[in-house]
C-alpha cells in the first residue's frame, strides 16, 4: 500500500514532499495496513506534521473518510495551514486540552477510520483524563487505525512508550512475537553497558513494526540527493550568574532544620485534623505523604527561575492561608466560593494545585458542616505557623530583591545589549510568572523597540498571531507581520516548545532549566530545523553557578526521602509536578552545558530513540549507586 503522488497547499505555496518524507509516509501506511496503529517519532525539525498530512490525504483519496485529529491548542493554526485544501474536507483538530476536560464526549465522534494524535507524549499518563478520553474514542471506533506523532515518546521512562503502544498492541502480543521480550526490557536496565547495548538493538528490532524513527544524521546520510541542510550548532553559551549574598543565605532555609522544614502545609492535610478518621480519610492522607518535600522542590525551582516567581509563589501561599484562616474563623457559607476561586487561581500551570484545588474546597466544606469533628484550634495554630514562616521568608526575599536587584535578569539584559542586539531571539522559561516578569523588563530596556517585543503563555488568546509575527517566513505570514509589526524578541513558556516552525529565529535562550532534559531538545528544535535560512544557530543556557550544585544536592536529599516513603508502602503517585525530577540525567545535562558541549542535543535525541528503552529513572538508579 503506497501513497500516490502527494502535493498539498501550505498557505499560498504548493510543493511536493521531500523524498525522506514520502519514504516515511509509505512506511507508515504499510504499518497501518498490518497493525492497529503506528508511531512516527522522527527527530525535531524533519516535518512530521507534513508526513501525517500525507497519510491523511491518502486515506481521503482512497475513499476512507472519518478522520479525527488532536493536537495541542497552540498548534491548531499550524495544522490548519498544513492541511491546506483538506481542511474543508475533515473536521478541525480537537485540542488535547479539550479532551482532558470532563465535559468532552467521545460518543460525538463515531465512524472513524483514522485517529491522528500530534504531540502524542501528552497522552502518556494512563491516569490522565485525556488518556481515558482517547481510550473511549478508540473503543467506540474499534476499526479505526491510530497514528501517533511525537519526537519524544519517552519523557520519563519506558512506561511512557508502553502507555502509547497499548492502543495498538499489548505486552502479551509482543511476548507472542518475541518470547524474550520481557527479558530484553529487563536487560535494558542492566549495569553492564555491553549487555544494555545488545538489549537496545534487540528491542528496536521487536518494536520496528510499530515505530518509525529517523534522526537528522540518518536523513542526511540516506537521502544525499535531497541536499539536506540544517543550521550548524555553535557551542552552547553558558550564562553564569550569581545570586546575591542574601539569597544564598536564604538557600540554607531549604536544608533539614531550616525554615522550610518547619512548614506544616495544613491546607493539604485538612483531614489530619479530624478527631476520628475514616479509612477513606487515611487513604487520602497517605496520598499526600511527601507533599512537604515536593513543595520545597517547587519553591526551590521557582527561586532558580526568578526571584519574582519565588516571591509570587510565597505571596500566593500567604493569601490562600489567610483565606482559609478567615473561613475557618467565620464559617460563612458564601465564603466557600471565594476560597474556591483562590485555590483554582493560585498557579494553574502547576499540577500540584490543579490536583488539590477540588480537595481543599471539599474538605473545607466538610469542616463547615461538621465543625465539632475537627481539632480546629490545632488547625488554626498550624495555619498561623505557616503564615509566620512564609511571611518572614517573603519579607527577606523582597528586601534583597529591592536592595540588590535581580542579578540574573541584569545578566540577561547585558547579554542582549552587548552580544545579541539585532538578532531574532526566542527566550524560554517554564514559569508564566517569570515570562511576564522578564517581558516587562525587556520591553522597557530599550534594547529592542517595544513593538518588537512579545510574550506567550498558555493563557494568551492571540497565539497564532504572535507566532505569525515572530516567524513570518517560516509560516508564510509576511502580510500579517507587515500589518501588525514583526516581533524580534519573544519570551515564552514551554507552550511554544513543541511542534512549531519558529526557525526565523537564530537564538534560543533557556532562562531556566527544566528537570526533564527532553524539554531542552524541544526548545532548541524550534529554530534548529530543516528550512532555516540561518547557517548557524546559538543556544544560551542560564546556570546559577555554585548555587546550582547546592540546589542539586538538596534535590538529591528530597529524592531519597521520597524513595524512603515509597519503601514504606506508599506506592501512589504522591504529588508530582508535570515534569518528574530526573536528577541523574539533569546532573549529566548540567555538566555538558558547563562544558559548552552542543552534542547534548544529539545525546538527548539518541535518548529519545534508544531510551525507548532505558528509562531515565533507571539511569537515576545507576547514578545513585555511583554516588
Amino acid at each position: 500500500m503506497r501513497p500516490k503522488k502527494i502535493a498539498f497547499t501550505y498557505g499560498r505555496r504548493d510543493y511536493e514532499l521531500k523524498k525522506w518524507q514520502k519514504d516515511a509516509a509509505q512506511g507508515l501506511l504499510y504499518s497501518l495496513t498490518h497493525n492497529q496503529g503506528t508511531l512516527l517519532a522522527d527527530s525535531v525539525g524533519l516535518g512530521k506534521t507534513q508526513i501525517a498530512v500525507a497519510v491523511i490525504r491518502h486515506y481521503l483519496e482512497s475513499g476512507l473518510g472519518g478522520i479525527f485529529i488532536s493536537c495541542p491548542a497552540v498548534l491548531h493554526g499550524h495544522w490548519i495551514k498544513e492541511l491546506g485544501d483538506l481542511s474543508d474536507k475533515i473536521p478541525p483538530p480537537v485540542h488535547q486540552e479539550e479532551m482532558g476536560r470532563e465535559r468532552w464526549q467521545a460518543r460525538n465522534y463515531k465512524g472513524l477510520n483514522l485517529i491522528v494524535i500530534d504531540e502524542a507524549h501528552g497522552f502518556r499518563n494512563p491516569q490522565a483524563n485525556r488518556y481515558k478520553a482517547l481510550t473511549d474514542l478508540a473503543e467506540l471506533n474499534p476499526e479505526a487505525k491510530i497514528l501517533f506523532v511525537t519526537a519524544t515518546p519517552i519523557n520519563n521512562s519506558y512506561r511512557d512508550l508502553e502507555s502509547l503502544m497499548n492502543f495498538f498492541t499489548s505486552r502479551e502480543e509482543l511476548i507472542k512475537k518475541e518470547p524474550d521480550y520481557e527479558k530484553c526490557v529487563a536487560e535494558c536496565r542492566s549495569d553492564n553497558k555491553e549487555e544494555r547495548r545488545r538489549a537496545y538493538r534487540r528491542l528496536r528490532e521487536i518494536l520496528n513494526d510499530y515505530i518509525l524513527k529517523r534522526t537528522r544524521a540518518y536523513t542526511v546520510k540516506n537521502f544525499p540527493q535531497e541536499a539536506i541542510e540544517f543550521p550548524q550548532r555553535r557551542e552552547i553559551e553558558v550564562c553564569n550568574y550569581q545570586f546575591n549574598e542574601d539569597i544564598v543565605e536564604l538557600l540554607d532555609e531549604f536544608e533539614e532544620g531550616g525554615k522550610f522544614d518547619k512548614l506544616k502545609f495544613p491546607q493539604y492535610f485538612l483531614k489530619s485534623y479530624k478527631k476520628v478518621k475514616t479509612a477513606e480519610d487515611e487513604q487520602e492522607l497517605s496520598e499526600v505523604t511527601g507533599v512537604s518535600y515536593f513543595m520545597r522542590a517547587f519553591f526551590l525551582k521557582r527561586l532558580e527561575s526568578s526571584q519574582y516567581a519565588f516571591i509570587k509563589s510565597l505571596n500566593n501561599q500567604i493569601k490562600l492561608l489567610e483565606k482559609i484562616e478567615e473561613y475557618i474563623c467565620r464559617f460563612k457559607d458564601e465564603q466557600i466560593q471565594e476560597i474556591n476561586k483562590w485555590v483554582e487561581g493560585i498557579n494553574t500551570e502547576e499540577e500540584l494545585h490543579e490536583i488539590f484545588s477540588k480537595k481543599i474546597t471539599k474538605n473545607l466544606m466538610d469542616i463547615m458542616k461538621n465543625r465539632n469533628d475537627y481539632r480546629l484550634q490545632e488547625l488554626k495554630q498550624a495555619i498561623q505557623n505557616d503564615l509566620d514562616i512564609t511571611r518572614g521568608i517573603c519579607s527577606r526575599t523582597e528586601s534583597a530583591h529591592n536592595i540588590s536587584g535581580d542579578p540574573k535578569v541584569k545578566y540577561l539584559v547585558d547579554t542582549l545589549r552587548q552580544d545579541l542586539k539585532g538578532e531574532k531571539i526566542l527566550i524560554f522559561s517554564q514559569y508564566v510568572d517569570t515570562v511576564k516578569y522578564i517581558y516587562e523588563i525587556l520591553k522597557s530596556s530599550g534594547i529592542f523597540p517595544q513593538q518588537e517585543v512579545g510574550f506567550m503563555t498558555g493563557g494568551i488568546k492571540d497565539k497564532e498571531e504572535t507566532i505569525a509575527r515572530f516567524a513570518p517566513e517560516s509560516n508564510y505570514t509576511q502580510d500579517l507581520a507587515r500589518k501588525k509589526g514583526e516581533l524580534n524578541l519573544l519570551i515564552s513558556s514551554d507552550v511554544l516548545s513543541e511542534g512549531l516552525n519558529l526557525q526565523d529565529g537564530r537564538i534560543v535562550i533557556s532562562y531556566d532549566l527544566p528537570w526533564n532534559p527532553i524539554k531542552l531538545l524541544q526548545r532548541e528544535g524550534r529554530i534548529d530545523r530543516y528550512g532555516s535560512k540561518h547557517k548557524s544557530v546559538s543556544i544560551y543556557n542560564f546556570l546559577p553557578d555554585i548555587v546550582l550544585d547546592k540546589m542539586i544536592n538538596m534535590m538529591k536529599k528530597f529524592q531519597l526521602k521520597l524513595r524512603d516513603i515509597a519503601v514504606l508502602g506508599k506506592e501512589q503517585r504522591i504529588i508530582t509536578p508535570k515534569e518528574e525530577i530526573e536528577l541523574a540525567v539533569f546532573d549529566s545535562m548540567i555538566e555538558k552545558i558547563k562544558k559548552r558541549d552542543s552534542t547534548i542535543f544529539d545525546d538527548l535525541d539518541e535518548d529519545a530513540r534508544e531510551g525507548v528503552i532505558m528509562s531515565l529513572r533507571d539511569k537515576l538508579r545507576m547514578r545513585m549507586k555511583e554516588l
